[in-house]
């Protein structure tokens, strides 16, 4: 009797025991399950950040683009109502002194006329001093005329060289920014394989994230090195050393 009840009292601790295994079995494997499903929620957020990220980098470069394009555009319009302007003083400006040349040359003829016919001959002598006198005297004011409009040009060639200048400080000036934004980019995408890699509970999962920071890295590395050449670009820059115009730019108002 005693041996039937200890029998049946080892069975029961045996079932007990099964049932405890199973218990924690079915409690690891959803456990299990609940990690995944953590995980891909995790993931996808992740994509879903760098998917608006990404968005929004691309919306801010369109913008940037449109501003600069726009800001050129203008100052294109700008340069050439300049220089019509410029060029319509400077025929008005030759005009003008070739009608007075005209007109001057027209009443010295009329004076030497009446004075062929009314003075004597040293009158003449003077007449044609003063003459030679009023025709040096248009020579003058024409030659000033061109040297208004070579320091005019001169000027307008300062200006342009000022203008490209400021260009090019912007155009450094916005891509540091972009730069800049795409490092915040990346930083947002290393804590998120560095999570990913907390989180891994196997050796491939583990390497995927480890890759991936790697990658993130090397591209931060790549936009840094990008920085520090543009940094050193507008430094030659601002020294006097990089600016580079086209000839055309020289001469034209639209290059």
């Amino acid at each position: 009797m005693a041996v039937a009840r200890q029998n049946e009292h080892s069975v029961l601790t045996s079932l007990s025991e099964l049932r405890a295994i199973e218990e924690q079995r079915v409690a690891d494997e959803r456990a299990a399950v609940e990690a995944a499903h953590l995980a891909r929620i995790a993931a996808r957020e992740a994509e879903e950040r760098a998917r608006e990220e990404a968005i929004v980098a691309k919306a801010r470069a369109e913008h940037e683009a449109k501003l600069a394009i726009e800001t050129a555009k203008l100052e294109a319009e700008r340069e050439a109502r300049l220089k019509i302007e410029a060029t319509e003083a400077a025929e008005r400006t030759r005009q003008q002194a070739i009608l007075a040349e005209q007109r001057l040359a027209q009443e010295m003829e009329l004076r030497r006329a009446e004075v062929a016919k009314k003075r004597p001959t040293w009158m003449l002598v003077v007449t044609a001093l003063a003459t030679l006198a009023a025709f040096a005297l248009i020579y003058v004011a024409i030659d000033r005329t061109r040297a208004s409009e070579h320091d005019r040009e001169r000027t307008r060639i300062a200006e342009l060289q000022k203008r490209e200048m400021e260009r090019q400080l912007d155009d450094m000036a916005s891509s540091l920014s972009a730069l800049q934004g795409d490092l915040d980019v990346l930083a947002g995408r290393t804590n998120t394989a560095l999570d990913a890699l907390q989180r891994a509970t196997t050796a491939a999962e583990a390497k995927a994230a480890k890759a991936e920071i790697d990658r993130i890295r090397e591209k931060e590395r790549e936009i840094r090195r990008r920085q520090e050449e543009i940094r050193i670009k507008r430094e030659k820059l601002k020294r006097g050393e990089g600016i580079k115009m086209d000839k055309k730019c020289l001469t034209q108002a639209l290059c």
